[in-house]
């Protein structure tokens, strides 16, 4: 059999425009044709009829913890990681997301985020995308700058290649997304569910690590992620030189700029800015910081990722839209095309353009209410959700 697939009677979200009615060709895990025209069906060829809903490309997150609940559903209880990997990837899939960069903190904490946990975790997530998964696994390693002892360990999952994606991020009390001290320990509070000694020691344990780690330690290891190819990413900045330390390291994102201001010069820098899809959704940020919305809206931000809910990543981009923020075309590049070009995939996927891989959506809205009907990763029904996709 022919390894082809024919998507008839889509709706089309193209890069630059919405085709009402198309026929969309995946061959060989490649689009190969996308016509306003119906397409004859090749021999043997699989045809899905997509009866006039969206078709729209897979979605790439490039930051989402959920693997960490996913993992550990409740404090000091965890399931076996190809349990949780397993869940999740069918989670992913019906959520839209073909393309998923779960981010594995390395902040010295308990449970998933202690550095032995989170380096197996992280080579869980690599071994596991080696087998017969749903969709695209990839490991975003979120180094915390006051964990000196996570210094090697960053090194070792960027030389064996586990890693994808290295941030850095700075979670130490006194600046940054905690200038006020008593916000981390509120944040402990809710996550670690430990008592106040136990919360003391850890921010004390983050005043020491930050002041080991030195800038020709981060420098180093930001060389090393360029040596092996492996996009960067800083977190949380709250200043300019923030921004343009990040611009010296060889960054190219921007997670959740802390203000407008920031968000806008790192946009003239030439960097990318993500923001939280579940923000767009409840229309705030759920931490008391910049609105998503609003930044969106401003020009300066051009990625959304799920951050830790990723069923928010569809509802967000169709939200973007029916408020008229922008048209469908350019909020559905929030979650693909844009994350695909910070993190150097734009060759290869992120488009509904010929030459790009086939990994698509089928999308229904009704009355406000956004759905994935099917999922397909390089051309392959991986998912359907609904018994209204007929295929033959």
């Amino acid at each position: 059999m022919v390894d082809s697939l024919l998507i008839v009677g889509a709706r089309a979200v193209l890069p630059d425009r919405v085709l009402s009615e198309a026929s969309v060709r995946v061959l060989q895990g490649v689009i190969a044709e996308i016509s306003e025209t119906p397409l004859v069906p090749l021999p043997d060829e699989r045809v899905m009829h997509a009866d006039g809903r969206y078709l729209l490309p897979g979605l790439i997150d490039l930051h989402c913890d959920s693997v960490e609940k996913e993992l550990q559903p409740r404090p000091g209880v965890m399931v076996p990681m190809e349990l949780a990997l397993a869940e999740l990837d069918r989670k992913l899939a019906l959520a839209g997301i073909t393309t998923m960069y779960h981010s594995i903190s390395f902040g010295a904490g308990e449970g998933v985020r202690s550095n032995e946990v989170a380096a197996r975790l992280a080579r869980a997530i690599a071994t596991y995308d080696e087998g017969c998964t749903l969709i695209n696994h990839r490991v975003h390693v979120r180094f915390e700058l006051s964990n000196y002892e996570a210094l090697d360990l960053a090194a070792d999952l960027l030389e064996d290649g586990t890693a994808s994606l290295l941030s850095f991020m700075d979670h130490t009390p006194g600046q940054g997304q905690y200038r006020n001290p008593e916000r981390f320990k509120e944040y402990a509070r809710k996550t670690y569910h430990l008592g106040e000694e136990a919360i003391d020691s850890i921010v004390q344990m983050k005043l020491d690590g930050r002041a080991r780690v030195s800038d020709d330690q981060i420098r180093e290891l930001a060389a090393l992620a360029m040596k092996f190819g492996v996009p960067l990413a800083a977190h949380d900045l709250d200043t300019r030189e923030a921004v343009a330390k990040a611009v010296s390291l060889g960054t190219t994102l921007v997670e959740f700029p802390m203000n407008l201001d920031v968000a806008c010069f790192a946009t003239s820098q030439g960097l990318h800015n993500c923001v939280g899809a579940p923000n767009v959704v409840l229309g705030r940020s759920h931490d008391g910081n910049l609105s998503a919305r609003d930044v969106i809206a401003a020009g300066a931000a051009d990625v959304i990722c799920s951050d830790y809910h990723p069923a928010t990543v569809l509802r967000a981009v169709f939200l973007l839209a029916n408020l008229d923020i922008m048209p469908l075309y350019d909020a559905v590049a929030l979650a693909t095309r844009n994350p695909a070009a910070a993190v150097g995939l734009s060759h290869t996927t992120g488009a509904l353009q010929v030459g790009s891989a086939g990994d698509l959506l089928i999308v229904s809205e009704e009355e406000g209410r956004v759905a994935v009907d099917c999922t397909i990763v390089a051309g392959k029904v991986v998912l359907t959700a609904t018994p209204r996709v007929s295929m033959r």
